[in-house]
């Protein structure tokens, strides 16, 4: 897992603003992520290099960020565009 940007890490999340990114590899068919904002976040989801889709974070809870087709190593990119995301954990299925 690897972040890029500013951001502040907390026991129970990590945070950042505008700018950040989290990249990770997996091996999986979905991802989900724990995430929350105070101001509410636009995070744009990148499947291997490519732009599958902007969710708004919102309420703290659990968001779909991948749901695949199969269980293949892909590599994730989270972008956040505005607003502050507070990230909290990554599950898998």
């Amino acid at each position: 897992l690897y972040l890029g940007g500013k951001w502040n890490i907390f026991p129970e999340y990590a945070s950042a603003g505008a700018l950040g990114e989290i990249v990770f590899k997996y091996k999986s068919k979905n991802v989900y992520m724990t995430a929350g904002s105070k101001s509410g976040a636009e995070v744009e989801v990148y499947l291997d290099g490519r732009l599958i889709k902007t969710i708004i974070i919102k309420s703290e809870t659990l968001y779909t960020l991948i749901e695949g087709t199969n269980y293949n190593e892909h590599t994730l990119r989270l972008k956040i565009k505005s607003g502050t995301l507070e990230a909290f954990t990554f599950t898998f299925g």
